[in-house]
């Protein structure tokens, strides 16, 4: 419970035993290096021991890097994919970004100034006041994708050394980061406005929120990340 596996590869095998039903399997890693699935397909299990020359064969297609030793306890094991599906919850997705992208880092934080809340409620008030949030502006010189992401400290990492659990309650704050289009000619966004909204990540109280959205050369957005006052 609460703990992150890596998914380190989907694969699809041809089964020996029949040849019109192919063996769905996934490689999971416990990054602590131990402690495995004793499931199906785990090291020792009925099909472990039946599947055991197809699994080597597959482990030896792999580069020499990825390899690893059946029957130890490293941390690699593998599991069938509806196994899998009843006990994991969450899949994160790292992106491998081409090297004809290029990246920008901007460091900033909210004060009493410039703090203007979650977008939370369709009034007037809500909406100018969620403009006074830190708001930075892009104008790509031809149609692209931008893939944004925003971040706070770890919830894992200690406060005044006490550690607290997930979903880090004491440490993590509700928050979400959006895109909007702009006017000809403005340079920031005076109020919500969700006709000018490009993209709008979920409200979470997660380490990081991120999102993918295209956008058109020429024109001007500004990036606007929220978080609960």
């Amino acid at each position: 419970m609460n703990h992150a596996y890596g998914l380190n590869d989907v694969i699809e095998l041809e089964d020996p035993f029949d040849k019109n039903r192919p063996l769905r399997l996934l490689r999971l890693r416990n990054p602590w290096g131990n402690s495995e699935w004793l499931g199906a397909w785990s090291d020792g299990s009925a099909e472990m021991e039946k599947y055991k020359p197809t699994i080597e064969k597959y482990i030896e297609s792999l580069a020499i890097d990825e390899q690893f030793t059946l029957g130890a306890d490293d941390g690699t094991f593998m599991m069938h994919y509806s196994d899998w599906k009843e006990n994991f919850s969450t899949l994160f997705v790292n992106i491998d970004f081409p090297e004809d992208w290029t990246g920008v880092r901007f460091k900033s934080a909210w004060t009493e100034g410039n703090s203007g809340g979650l977008p939370t409620a369709y009034n007037k008030e809500c909406l100018e006041r969620y403009a006074k949030n830190p708001q930075f502006l892009i104008k790509p010189a031809e149609d692209c994708e931008l893939m944004c992401s925003m971040s706070q400290t770890g919830g894992r990492l200690p406060v005044n050394g006490e550690y607290f659990k997930y979903p880090f309650a004491e440490t993590l704050v509700y928050a979400c980061v959006a895109v909007f289009q702009l006017d000809y000619g403005k340079r920031y966004l005076e109020a919500f406005d969700k006709n000018k909204l490009r993209y709008l990540s979920p409200i979470k109280r997660e380490r990081e929120n991120s999102g993918r959205v295209a956008l058109k050369g020429g024109e001007t957005y500004v990036i606007v990340p929220s978080t609960e006052l």
